[in-house]
């Protein structure tokens, strides 16, 4: 079984709203303009921050990419340069879940590995949805028997 997520845009709601009244912000200064400042500079300065949340928000989803595969569990941070992140299924320990109440009415959370071998949390699949379906799932591969 191949399967890979990345963190969900529910996970960047915060920047989403910053985005949308950037937008509104920058949409209204063109039309009423500010007293000491010309109307086209605040307008460039908003649309430019606006450009920069949504390649912010860009580049937080797709820096990130979780993959189960049929031995392992891999989280791949980067875009340019890598960080990969693996751990042995048959090696697995714990499955944690964190959530914070924001997260659990969004239905997102954080789904953390750790091994036999390992001396902490090795593994972190951020902001993903579902988290408790998806624990559930690794559950299931984990207690299938190999072949």
């Amino acid at each position: 079984m191949d399967l890979e997520i990345r963190p969900s845009w529910r996970d960047q709601l915060g920047l989403m709203l910053l985005i949308v009244l950037l937008v509104l912000a920058t949409v209204t200064s063109g039309v009423v303009g500010m007293a000491d400042m010309p109307a086209g500079v605040v307008t460039a300065t908003l649309a430019a921050m606006t450009v920069l949340a949504v390649l912010v928000l860009l580049y937080r989803h797709y820096v990130w990419r979780f993959q189960i595969s049929d031995g392992a569990i891999e989280s791949h941070y980067g875009i340019i340069s890598r960080d990969v992140r693996s751990i042995r299924i048959r090696d697995l320990r714990n499955i944690n879940v964190r959530q914070s109440i924001l997260q659990r009415l969004l239905g997102i959370g954080d789904v953390e590995f750790s091994s036999a071998g390992g001396a902490g949390i090795e593994v972190t699949f951020f902001g993903v949805a579902g988290p408790m379906a998806l624990k559930t799932r690794i559950q299931a591969i984990e207690a299938a028997p190999e072949d």
